[in-house]
């Protein structure tokens, strides 16, 4: 009697053993499809992390621009003020001639960055 139930009990464990490994098996594929997914996901979050880095490069590339722009249309104005305030304290050709090749230099360095730009104000 003893030997029949031993017999009964043994084999539910190995039934037990074998239900617990097939479990473990199945847990262990859903882990690798998670896993599969995540990289994917990974791969899709660095490529917009990526574009997202170059639209901001050039945005600040952009921003660049148009504090040079800024700081040349500032100096192309103190270059007229300066030769409007010349020509009424009478200074000399040479002064106004320094001044007004500072202003061509910066009106040039202005039509290089628009074109440069894009924006073509001619």
């Amino acid at each position: 009697m003893f030997g029949a139930a031993n017999s009964f009990f043994s084999a539910l464990a190995l039934a037990g053993l074998i239900y617990t490994i097939w479990q473990q098996h199945e847990q262990l594929k859903i882990q690798r499809t998670e896993l599969e997914l995540t990289r994917e996901e990974l791969k899709r979050s660095a490529a917009a992390q990526e574009e997202t880095g170059e639209a901001l490069q050039g945005q600040l590339k952009l921003e660049m621009r148009v504090a040079q722009l800024a700081a040349l249309n500032n100096e192309i104005e103190r270059c007229d003020n300066s030769l409007g305030k010349m020509v009424e304290q009478k200074h000399t050709v040479q002064e106004r001639e320094a001044v007004e090749k500072v202003r061509e230099k910066a009106l040039s360095y202005r039509a290089q960055l628009l074109l440069e730009l894009g924006l073509d104000l001619s």
